[in-house]
């Protein structure tokens, strides 16, 4: 993957990316319209368990596809090893989906009660097997897609399927209300799926690739030398978010899952660009053979960070400019706490991409015991703080809780980066000066989002965004990087007054 595709990549995952959270945001738009806060807390409720339980399902065997289906490997092995990893994989998943999913539906009393200690979401356990036995699948086919480059046919697609959900669920939400949220919800999981099934069988056509299971021992522990580490953490993880999620619910009710579901919603938001890049990040670093090639690598990487870093904070300036309008006209006042919290989480999201490029690259060289370490620290952090602050501070603790947690993963992981992959100088100063201004910048919002004027918060953001902007080409850019993006721009210019 050159260059170019690796723009050309990332362009169609930030058409994608974008277009699922512009869908997502609208729906839930419209669900706080409709619905009450509780109810509403209860399909944010409902959101969050089925990506706790998908990630338990998916056993990290998405990720050590991608990885080992990206790597660089001799024409004559490629049919007969990479059919065998992937077929490993698929058997394997689809073994924990079926046995995961029998166990929700048989013990789905003590499952609501025990397991989530969510009484509520009782009467949707159906949907959230559904939901999940469709996610975990799906995710397992595009992590092959992805694997093969296939980043514009994941992108189109998903797409596609985010347009479907942006008209047809606010309809389903109007006449159906909580129950038109959660069976289109599942029901648009299913047509990925589906979609998936049939481009997966499209791209092995193309690639010459047959699936088989010849050498499944084998495959099996390629794929554990990086699944097992990223996947232990998730055995951590997901007790301890159903556990920090039942003292936010206890602390704040139900209505403070919708509240908490605006903050992402909007989060999601910033996540954006620096979301697409970090997929496309993954199969470009792991493309990388492991001969003299330290100099390529650290240029890659620092290139990447910057980069999300640049419109991680310019999309959380650009959001906190015109919050309190997205919040008082779209939400409705009975969400404007939201304005108040947003300090405590867009810093939380900022850290998230930054560290998502740090774990990338360790799991793309196959340090995944370094993303494992990184993960039980973060998680860790996460259950000792929430336990505390979550009882006391209701969603502010939990956003606090975050934050701390992200924190100590992102330093945990950027000290294995470090021990591992020996980057130069110029490694050390960036980092240095990206968490320098960002803890200044971060701190100014805590009494800058006190303004409720808007035309006095986009001046200040707008101000702030300039700031950005300059210490970032005169302080964080080198020359290559300013050639690389004015090539890019150039590019672009070009299609433009072409089209």
């Amino acid at each position: 993957m050159n260059r170019v595709s690796s723009f050309s990549n990332a362009s169609y995952m930030i058409l994608m990316v974008f277009l699922q959270r512009l869908s997502g945001l609208v729906v839930n738009i419209v669900l706080a319209n409709l619905l009450i806060p509780a109810t509403f807390g209860i399909f944010a409720l409902f959101q969050r368990l089925c990506d706790t339980t998908s990630s338990v399902f998916r056993f990290g065997l998405t990720i050590s596809t991608q990885v080992l289906v990206a790597e660089p490997e001799s024409k004559e092995l490629l049919s007969t090893s990479k059919g065998s990893l992937i077929g490993a994989a698929l058997l394997t998943n689809l073994i924990i989906i079926f046995i995961g999913s029998i166990y929700l539906v048989v013990f789905r009393d003590s499952v609501s009660q025990d397991l989530f200690q969510q009484e509520s979401i009782k009467p949707w356990i159906y949907c959230l097997v559904i939901f999940c036995f469709f996610q975990a699948f799906e995710n397992a086919l595009e992590a092959i897609l992805k694997g093969f480059g296939r980043f514009k046919i994941v992108g189109l697609f998903n797409s596609f399927i985010a347009i479907i959900f942006l008209i047809v669920a606010p309809i389903f939400v109007a006449f159906f209300s909580l129950k038109g949220a959660i069976y289109m919800y599942s029901f648009i999981q299913f047509l990925r799926a589906v979609f998936s099934i049939y481009y997966t069988y499209r791209t092995l056509g193309e690639e010459e690739i047959t699936i088989n299971i010849n050498n499944f021992i084998q495959s099996l522990r390629s794929h554990f030398v990086i699944a097992a580490p990223y996947y232990a953490p998730t055995l951590i993880a997901a007790p301890v978010s159903v556990i920090l999620l039942s003292l936010l619910t206890k602390a704040g009710g139900l209505e403070s899952m919708a509240f908490l579901k605006i903050c992402v919603s909007m989060g999601m938001i910033v996540q954006v660009i620096p979301g697409a890049i970090t997929t496309v990040f993954l199969s470009r670093f792991a493309e990388e053979d492991n001969s003299d090639n330290q100099g390529k690598l650290d240029d890659l990487f620092l290139m990447n960070i910057k980069i999300v870093w640049i419109f991680s904070i310019l999309s959380s300036l650009a959001l906190l400019a015109i919050l309190p309008a997205i919040v008082g006209y779209l939400f409705g006042g009975q969400y404007v706490d939201v304005i108040k919290s947003a300090p405590y989480y867009l810093p939380t999201v900022t850290l998230v991409v930054l560290y998502n490029i740090v774990t990338s690259a360790l799991l793309a060289r196959k340090f995944a015991n370094s993303v494992m370490l990184s993960n039980i620290f973060c998680i860790s952090l996460w259950f000792l703080v929430g336990s505390y602050l979550i009882p006391i501070f209701s969603l502010n603790g939990y956003f606090i809780t975050e934050l701390c947690g992200i924190f100590l993963g992102l330093l945990a992981s950027l000290t294995f980066y470090v021990r591992y992959l020996n980057p130069d100088k110029g490694f050390y100063s960036t980092m240095i000066k990206i968490f320098i201004f960002s803890f200044l910048l971060f701190s100014s919002f805590f009494y800058l989002n006190e303004v409720l004027l808007i035309i006095n918060r986009i001046l200040i953001f707008g101000i702030l965004a300039l700031i950005v902007l300059f210490f970032s080409w005169f302080s964080l850019i080198n020359k290559s990087e300013k050639l690389r993006i004015k090539e890019i721009v150039t590019t672009l210019s070009s299609a433009l007054i072409r089209s």
